[in-house]
């Protein structure tokens, strides 16, 4: 409570009105309840701005609690998005392996046989999309979980590149797409793990290939400067959709494409994850015209220069 100092003035002159034994006592009265007013006025005070602080801090903690309400709501969401599509995928090739399998038995039963090896084959693709599924959560898991330690070693980033896409010849010949593999300096070498470098532009050049057009060319492009070795992979697909250039590296996102595209849509998360164990950065973006671009790019150590010639 605050107390009107004039109203004090006020009694302070009728106290020295006052007859001298008189102004003496209540002069002394007048000190000490004027030394309790401003003790209650300080008290008043401090309860007032500790009523101020909780009611802030009451505030701040409701926004926390709202904001930790809504982050854990969305991490239910994508947990069960996550199960959803990861049952999706693996019921789908199980699916299509046990129909095959049920029609080389009804097939045998039947004494024909001249379409086993293709449901026979069909089995194995379908097998080994499901291998494929399956490394490929295990691998975003350990990584995630920093369980699966770099093995990294000098590398020379042109012929990892050059061993990608001889392994994924074949994939290549079936889009009817072609390699184009561009390096300046004309060598490139980091320190980096050889295995996950290769995993990383394999699921990048793969990624490309499947959006790329009959006809089309997929560069894998290296260069690299006193900070960064750069790995950019350029396919001449329809591009990313406009808000994609981030949620594509999201677990289970494809780009945007009525039509499936083969791919459970892993393939650039681990690459991002993989990219960012390495302590580096990677980006998408359109190309002008059409056709999309991915830049992985690593720390380019002192003891990683590019060999020249």
């Amino acid at each position: 409570m605050d107390f009107d100092r004039s109203n004090l003035d006020a009694l302070r002159e009728a106290v020295e009105a006052c007859a001298s034994p008189q102004r003496e006592r209540m002069s002394a009265l007048l000190d000490r309840v004027v030394r309790q007013l401003e003790t209650a006025s300080r008290e008043a005070k401090e309860v007032r701005d500790a009523q101020a602080d909780a009611i802030v801090h009451s505030a701040l903690l409701m926004t926390q609690l709202e904001e930790s309400d809504r982050e854990r709501a969305e991490a239910t969401q994508a947990k069960e998005d996550f199960f959803a599509n990861v049952s999706h995928e693996l019921r789908t090739p199980l699916h299509g392996i046990l129909s095959y399998a049920a029609f080389g038995i009804r097939d045998i039963s039947k004494g024909e046989s001249e379409k086993l090896p293709y449901f026979f084959q069909r089995i194995v693709d379908l097998g080994d999309a499901l291998h494929t599924l399956v490394n490929d959560l295990l691998d975003l898991s350990m990584i995630r979980s920093g369980s699966l330690p770099l093995r990294n070693a000098e590398a020379r980033l042109s012929d990892l590149a050059t061993d990608v896409a001889a392994e994924l010849a074949g994939m290549a010949q079936r889009h009817e797409v072609r390699f184009a593999i561009e390096t300046n300096p004309t060598d490139v070498v980091t320190i980096a793990d050889p295995n996950r470098y290769k995993q990383l532009v394999r699921n990048l050049v793969s990624n490309a290939i499947r959006y790329s057009p009959s006809g089309g060319i997929v560069t894998i492009r290296l260069t690299c400067d006193e900070e960064w070795a750069r790995t950019e992979v350029l396919d001449e697909g329809p591009g990313i959709p406009d808000g994609m250039f981030e949620a594509i590296f999201d677990r289970f996102t494809q780009a945007g494409c009525e039509e499936r595209r083969g791919s459970a849509g892993l393939g650039l998360a681990i690459c991002a994850e993989i990219v960012k164990a390495h302590g580096g950065r990677i980006r998408a973006e359109n190309r002008p015209g059409s056709g999309a671009l991915f830049t992985a790019e690593l720390p380019n150590s002192k003891e990683s220069q590019p060999l020249l010639g």
